[in-house]
């Protein structure tokens, strides 16, 4: 099921400047000063506006891998990266002076993309456990053409649909016809 960004979309900012143009430019984003440790999984996407090289940290980069994050970088007057963003996945990089809007929609590109990000890692997900109920079901598929144990193949069968149906039990009933063909 896709997931929504109803949630709290939170942006973390070090640029005070960023920070006034967002709250300006879009009410629906709380705006808040980068704390000391970085903010703890509470399962709301969020992205941060950064400008100081100590926003370059094993947690932001952690946060940013598991899809939870993403990084804006505020370049300074001489446009250069710093080093320390070698290792670290920035979305977008903004230069001063900064506008409103520019800043508004570079925010909100990060978040449609955590949220696009999201959805195809369930997809992925997904996908995967279709193809392997896919491969039981052809080895479903196999053993009634080869198996000639009828005892055998019911508990494949039953086995099978167990694990693809997740469930911790199972039944088979069984129709059987007499000499007259009577059921």
């Amino acid at each position: 099921k896709p997931e929504v960004l109803a949630g709290t979309r939170r942006v973390y900012c070090q640029n005070g400047e960023a920070a006034s143009l967002l709250a300006l430019q879009n009410a629906s984003l709380e705006t808040l000063p980068l704390p000391v440790d970085f903010p703890a999984e509470d399962g709301n996407p969020l992205v941060i506006i950064g400008e100081d090289l100590a926003i370059f940290t094993p947690e932001l980069r952690e946060a940013i891998e598991q899809n939870r994050a993403r990084l804006i970088y505020v370049l300074q007057q001489d446009s250069s990266l710093p080093p320390e963003a070698s290792s670290i996945a920035v979305f977008s990089f903004l230069s001063p002076p900064l506008q409103a809007a520019v800043v508004a929609s570079t925010v909100n590109a990060a978040f449609e993309n955590l949220l696009l990000t999201r959805r195809q890692t369930a997809l992925e997900q997904e996908l995967q456990r279709a193809r392997a109920e896919i491969d039981e079901l052809n080895q479903i598929g196999i053993a009634l053409s080869s198996q000639r144990d009828t005892e055998a193949l019911l508990d494949l069968i039953l086995r099978k649909s167990r694990e693809i149906t997740t469930s911790d039990a199972g039944s088979l009933f069984l129709v059987e016809e007499n000499e007259q063909g009577e059921k």
